[in-house]
């Protein structure tokens, strides 16, 4: 006597999740940059965006504000995958500047220092004389230079970049 039952079996694929293009974006973004980026995944895309991402897998860091963000792409079950990434969407810097002498008689050499929250980032010291200075990144925001002549002058400093 032989006795033989059978059974059907379902061997589901592998569904990557994979992200492929983590390499090439960034990790750190400025608060107010309205550029769209979006993660590139693995097809076919069966998966949903989650965390700081719209339905499509864009982010866009002016409208998801700052902090460390974690971006998610899961694939569903059975045999789902999950992958991520993590980005630091930096604040817009503040800047202030202060004059460190207000009694400015010619010959004056002046003297001003700035400080920016968060203190990171490029700044460039503009003035009037026709000569700006060379964008450099340092925390040490100090600027001089000398004044021969009476007038009224303009000092500014931009900072950008939002670097971490």
């Amino acid at each position: 006597c032989v006795s033989t039952k059978a059974i059907p079996i379902t061997v589901n694929p592998f569904k990557s999740a994979k992200i492929i293009n983590k390499a090439i974006l960034n990790n750190n973004y400025c608060e107010d940059d309205k550029a769209i980026y979006q993660l590139d995944v693995k097809l076919p895309q069966e998966g949903v965006f989650n965390g700081a991402l719209s339905a499509s897998g864009a982010f866009v860091p002016f409208t998801t504000g700052s902090g460390i963000k974690k971006l998610y792409y899961t694939t569903p079950a059975p045999c789902g995958d999950q992958d991520s990434m993590t980005v630091n969407i930096n604040p817009k810097p503040i800047v202030n500047i202060n004059l460190q002498d207000g009694n400015l008689c010619i010959p004056v050499t002046l003297k001003v220092n700035a400080s920016s929250n968060p203190n990171t980032g490029f700044y460039k010291w503009k003035y009037n004389n026709g000569k700006d200075s060379v964008a450099s990144q340092n925390a040490d925001i100090n600027y001089q230079t000398v004044y021969l002549l009476g007038g009224i002058n303009d000092i500014s400093l931009d900072l950008f970049g939002c670097l971490p």
